[in-house]
């Protein structure tokens, strides 16, 4: 009597073990195409990035590089950087 008892509570365990598995291989998967997406967002972001940087008319390249130069965070370095650059521009003439 109580091997029938044993064998009836175990019919559902291979069952439950491979609906387990079943689900952990989706979440497995699923986050990795997640992950995939947001890569190839961020890389199409920095295409369009690099994209635009070509296409700008370069007739006003100084305008260009000093609204560039001034997005970077201030700090000494590009204090000193920015100094050197122009002492460098003022020798070129």
């Amino acid at each position: 009597m109580q091997k029938k008892s044993i064998l009836k509570n175990d019919k559902g365990s291979i069952t439950l073990f491979v609906l387990l598995s079943a689900l952990f291989f989706l979440v497995i998967v699923g986050s990795v195409g997640v992950s995939m997406r947001n890569k190839e967002s961020r890389v199409d972001a920095e295409f369009q990035k690099v994209k635009n940087s070509y296409e700008q008319n370069l007739d006003n390249k100084d305008a260009i590089y000093n609204e560039k130069f001034q997005e970077l965070p201030p700090n000494d370095v590009s204090d000193k950087i920015s100094a050197e650059v122009k002492r460098l521009l003022k020798l070129r003439g």
